[in-house]
């Protein structure tokens, strides 16, 4: 083979690792979809099932009324992600980016993922980071209590004072 030779140049010429194109990820008219059904189809249908059987009075056990709690939870972890991606978003395309040098593009795969481990009803972290946060925040309504009581006495003594 001549140096100069298109066949020099085409003998060097790598295939590229299936890992490394993002050949082997879903393509993005997959994923959303996808993800559409499980981040947000089937989670408005079960809060819809929850919230009928709440006003028909059936709802009247602790059950149901801890998948209600549980169901609103998660939509309010839905915006506030959706509103924090919004801001810190960039931070994520980084590490998703340094990351498909060496794997592919897996941003939308691991997204898929974590909402259907979080919506999963057989075995559901939903309601495993619900009752983290619920107990979580035991010590801080403690303590908003505490300030609480001690405003109330703060402004009763200033409202003696004034008059």
């Amino acid at each position: 083979m001549k140096y100069g030779s298109s066949a020099f140049y085409l003998s060097r010429v790598r295939t590229p690792n299936p890992l490394q194109s993002g050949a082997g990820m879903l393509p993005y008219f997959i994923i959303y979809p996808v993800w559409l059904v499980v981040a947000v189809v089937y989670p408005a249908a079960v809060t819809v099932h929850y919230l009928l059987e709440v006003q028909k009075g059936k709802g009247k056990n602790e059950a149901t009324a801890a998948a209600v709690k549980q169901w609103v939870f998660y939509w309010f972890l839905f915006a506030a992600t959706s509103t924090a991606y919004t801001f810190v978003g960039w931070a994520l395309d980084i590490v998703f980016g340094v990351l498909s040098v060496f794997v592919g593009d897996i941003q939308g795969e691991v997204i898929l993922l974590l909402s259907v481990a979080l919506v999963n009803p057989w075995k559901p972290m939903l309601q495993t980071a619900f009752t983290k946060a619920n107990d979580g925040l035991g010590p801080l309504e403690k303590a908003i209590e505490g300030y609480r009581a001690k405003a109330g006495e703060a402004i009763q003594q200033a409202l003696k004072k004034a008059q």
